[in-house]
């Protein structure tokens, strides 16, 4: 029982019952989670890694009938290989000159190059590529996401520059 609640005078339970909701905790609103960037950073490396899945384990690529290597992404529809390896080659040519860093990208580039004609990929290449993923994930877990969102903007704009040329 309420130590007030024995009192003559309502007022003084009024009062207490008053303070005790001043103390309790408010109410939070429950916000939708953030999707950490480290995982934003497996969706956008995950071109890079089904290629080397499907090489490793088939020697082959999933192509298109006219020939065009293909890959299914996190949404479910299949892209061009070469178009996405190339982005994402684009986007962290971007960043190294916005961050000032040396990146070499030049085995990524031939492979999104190499994807695009048609031409035999070797397993150096593929091993140079490998050699790079641990800094891009390092880079991508590390990146704020308004810093990715305009990285993901200039790359979406460079892309539709060069589609219109």
């Amino acid at each position: 029982m309420h130590p007030f609640a024995r009192s003559r005078n309502g007022r003084e339970l009024a009062r207490a019952m008053k303070r005790e909701e001043k103390r309790r905790a408010p109410r939070r609103v429950a916000k939708p989670a953030d999707i950490p960037m480290i995982v934003r950073a497996d969706y956008c490396l995950s071109p890079l890694d089904a290629i080397f899945t499907q090489l490793e384990l088939r020697g082959e690529l999933d192509c298109l009938p006219d020939g065009t290597p293909i890959f299914t992404a996190m949404d479910g529809h299949t892209y061009p290989i070469h178009g996405a390896v190339d982005g994402v080659a684009e986007f962290f040519d971007q960043w190294a000159i916005r961050n000032g860093e040396v990146l070499e990208l030049a085995p990524l580039r031939q492979l999104a190059k190499r994807l695009e004609y048609g031409m035999p990929i070797g397993w150096m290449l593929l091993d140079d590529v490998k050699a790079l993923m641990p800094a891009l994930r390092r880079i991508a877990g590390r990146m704020r996401p308004d810093e990715a969102s305009g990285l993901i903007l200039g790359t979406q704009i460079k892309a539709e520059l060069e589609a219109a040329q």
